[in-house]
């Protein structure tokens, strides 16, 4: 998905938010459902919303996909691969979601440009204390509560608890984090209501025999509260927090759908985040004695003992992954861009799988660019460990590559020092290197150091 100058490259074909299930099926019978399904519901997902406008079915090089596009501001894919180890239902729901990204994009839809979060935050934001994730632990499970309420007027008080305690917990956040969860709510969790909700209107067909999509159950019930389960352990989603997101975003926008009639047109036409809406339509606050039974209710102190206990073993788990990462087995490269004029930046990046370790040290695990323009370009498919107080990059090659120095081949086999003034190539199966600069090459039993230089 295009966003500015940083691209996220969620690798759908290998994580998804609940597959657990496998369909088997790929990318054409996918588009066959999802086709069907879009015909059904009409009108009923969001208005002005036409999934199909923005899908459809292709082939590269014998490999079917499902390309999600909106007028050349946004791009996107979901392969085979990714469709055959997920559930018939999950398949239904990224495909939408997707679909209303494309929409999300469009230069022709009604209103103004949607709201999204900053990418560069994600890094920051990581740094959650306990405190923020046993409120935001509370809340999330309030809202599924919320979710799963048989009346109105339990409702509208399990709102006025949920947003409470989102108040409390925002008010002790950096401005700039309040920002992020709304925004992430308005772009990717809306995104996944609108999924969600295609998938909820098909199983209904199922159940009253209007559809002959092959779901192994059909009860759209069921498939909800199995969704909203993961509200209850929210903080433990795993390493990218804008997953939590995805979940209460959507899950207000299904609250949202029993309180407030034209909320779908106001998200969109004046870009009010889904808690704000709710704040429409519940307009009483909790009182502080309100408010401090709901934190015993949910037994608060327990909560952050917990989540105190997680902190410390996360700390210790990405401390883990960083050993881990410059500890493979390999040739270990280290390219130091700190003597260039422009040392370089993320280009784009993987929000699925990106640990910070401390303000300075960042270990990308699947997929990540860097690149400082007319300068260098550094795509890896593969762990790398980026260092922003040194500004440099380390991995470790399995002895595959072949480095290039102003036209020449170096034997990376042999020590020594290797000096080019113009430009350098590095190529291996998940590491390509380009620079147009000049710079040294030091290579040694303990690895290879390469330090550029414009100067």
């Amino acid at each position: 998905m295009k966003q500015n100058a940083i691209i996220f490259l969620t690798i759908l074909m290998f994580s998804g938010l609940n597959s657990s299930a496998q369909s088997k099926l790929r990318s054409p019978d996918i588009y066959a459902y999802c086709q069907n399904a879009s015909a059904a519901a009409a009108g009923q997902i969001w208005p002005g919303f036409s999934p199909l406008k923005y899908t459809a079915l292709k082939s590269e090089e014998g490999k079917n996909y499902i390309e999600f596009s909106a007028k050349d501001v946004f791009s996107w894919r979901l392969f085979d691969e990714y469709f055959a180890t997920h559930s018939l239902e999950d398949n239904l729901v990224i495909t939408f979601h997707e679909a209303f990204h494309a929409f999300q994009r469009d230069p022709e839809r009604k209103g103004p440009k949607w709201g999204a979060e900053n990418a560069l935050l994600i890094f920051e934001y990581q740094d959650s204390s306990a405190r923020n994730n046993a409120l935001f632990s509370i809340e999330s499970q309030i809202l599924r509560s919320a979710l799963e309420s048989k009346n109105k007027k339990e409702l509208e008080k399990l709102v006025r608890q949920f947003l409470a305690i989102r108040k409390l917990r925002q008010k002790e956040l950096d401005p700039r984090f309040v920002e992020f969860e709304k925004n992430a709510e308005l772009n990717e969790g809306l995104a996944e209501y609108a999924g969600t909700k295609a998938a909820i209107l098909e199983l209904q067909n199922a159940r009253d025999g209007k559809t002959e999509i092959p779901f192994q159950n059909t009860s759209p019930a069921q498939f909800i509260r199995s969704k909203y389960e993961k509200l209850d352990s929210i903080t433990t989603i795993g390493q990218n927090i804008r997953l939590k997101f995805y979940y209460t975003g959507s899950a207000m926008g299904f609250v949202l759908d029993r309180l407030v009639k034209d909320w779908k047109l106001k998200a969109q036409m004046n870009g009010i985040a889904p808690q704000d809406l709710l704040l429409t339509a519940v307009r009483i606050p909790l009182s502080p004695k309100e408010l401090e039974r709901t934190l015993k209710t949910y037994n608060y102190e327990k909560t952050l003992a917990v989540e105190t206990r997680r902190a410390e073993s996360r700390r210790e788990a990405n401390l883990a992954l960083l050993n881990k990462t410059l500890e493979r087995p390999g040739r270990k490269y280290v390219i130091d861009t700190s003597a260039l004029s422009e040392p370089g930046q993320i280009r784009n990046f993987d929000p699925m799988n990106v640990t910070k370790i401390n303000s300075e040290l960042r270990v990308h695990t699947r997929s990540v660019t860097f690149a400082a323009e007319s300068l260098f370009t550094a795509k890896f498919l593969q762990a790398v460990v980026e260092d922003l107080g040194n500004h440099r990059y380390t991995t470790v090659l399995e002895g595959d590559e072949k480095v290039i120095a102003d036209g020449k081949s170096i034997d990376m086999s042999v020590s020594g020092e290797f000096h080019f003034t113009d430009s350098l190539k590095i190529e291996s199966a998940n590491f390509n290197f380009e620079a147009s600069t000049g710079g040294v090459i030091r290579v040694t039993d303990k690895g290879v150091m390469i330090n550029l230089s414009d100067k």
